[in-house]
């Protein structure tokens, strides 16, 4: 129908405006934080590009939701602000028609919001973790970055000043602090090979100097010409919450409170798209005196309170103190009528 095509031509640039704007600032956000992982030699930077783009597929199930919100508030704004709203109310098209045919976008974007969170969002999470995992576990001295001091974990700080293909080392540097303990190895030249045995790697100094001291006592110094070290290498980390990365169909036949939270919160997602549609058009009815930034600030206060309460509700489910998190929507439902309902009179 033309009124059907109007709508949708009407609808669909802002809500793909404001999806594409957040999707630009949550990939530069992400981007910005994994390289300066990439900077501490944490990770590579082909690691950092995968990261980010693995964490906006994870984000999608909440960025289009408050996307299409905020597109619709946009959208149908403007259409009461033009008129055309009371024009084509007046032409014998009811408001309800009008939102019946919205709800073909809403359909699409809930469809498409249930494709990330049901499935392309636990696989993101699982490669991520994979890629951190190893990134972590790796994260020694054979991707450490030459010319330049690298802090770890251990307290330990390392200064190699350059570093071969085959993994002969120049001017190497290493201080270490445990506690009162004090440690410094600096050699001209060394080899590292990476995990000669399944937990260890081999660093060998030649000509190296050590100095070590422990609390009070004046320290020993002390020169080897040929120094063998075995390093632990660190093992990838299991994931913390395994319920992220189990598939859907697994979260259904579990009765943990873990995987019942994380279902509820995936079945979540494309729910949220109609009850945000259903709280933003008597949003875009304006109170007097209202002008449509103050509509905008109290839509996004409205989503807000929503998606913190989803939080809430998702603790207490994990916790075992709820059994589901339903309260939130028939919450939001609440307000959505209520809003309509006084928006309604007060225009």
């Amino acid at each position: 129908m033309i009124i059907d095509r109007y709508l949708l031509q009407r609808l669909l640039p802002p809500v793909v405006g404001v999806a594409l704007v957040l999707s630009a600032i949550f990939a530069t956000f992400s981007l910005a934080r994994f390289l300066t992982d990439a900077s501490a030699g944490v990770l590579q930077i082909s690691e950092v590009f995968q990261l980010t783009a693995l964490r906006w597929l994870i984000a999608q199930d909440v960025l289009l939701p408050i996307a299409f919100y905020l597109g619709l508030i946009l959208s149908w704004g403007r259409l009461r602000e033009d008129l055309e709203i009371d024009a084509l109310c007046a032409s014998g098209i009811s408001e309800f028609r009008l939102l019946r045919s919205t709800l073909g976008l809403a359909l699409l974007f809930a469809l498409l919001v249930g494709l990330f969170s049901l499935w392309l969002r636990p696989w993101a999470w699982g490669a991520d973790h994979v890629i951190r995992s190893q990134a972590a576990a790796s994260a020694d001295i054979q991707r450490i970055t030459s010319a330049a001091f690298n802090a770890y974990a251990n307290n330990r700080t390392v200064f190699i000043e350059d570093i071969d293909a085959n993994g002969a080392l120049t001017g190497v540097f290493i201080r270490k602090r445990s506690g009162e303990d004090f440690e410094i190895l600096s050699a001209p030249t060394g080899q590292f090979r990476a995990y000669v045995t399944r937990d260890a790697h081999e660093l060998r100094l030649q000509q190296a100097r050590v100095f070590m001291e422990s609390g009070d006592d004046p320290g020993v110094l002390g020169r080897i010409d040929d120094l063998t070290l075995r390093i632990e290498a660190a093992r990838p980390e299991p994931f913390a919450d395994k319920a992220k990365v189990r598939d859907t169909f697994t979260l259904l036949e579990s009765s943990d409170n873990h995987d019942r939270a994380e279902l509820q919160r995936r079945l979540s997602a494309p729910l949220s798209v109609f009850l945000l549609l259903a709280t933003a058009v008597p949003l875009t009815r304006s109170g007097p005196r209202e002008g449509r930034y103050a509509r905008l600030l109290v839509a996004i206060a409205v989503y807000a309170v929503y998606y913190n309460f989803l939080g809430v509700g998702r603790t207490w489910v994990e916790q075992g103190q709820w059994r589901s998190i339903v309260w939130v929507h028939v919450a939001l439902l609440i307000f959505a009528i209520g809003i309509g309902r006084y928006r309604r009179v007060a225009a």
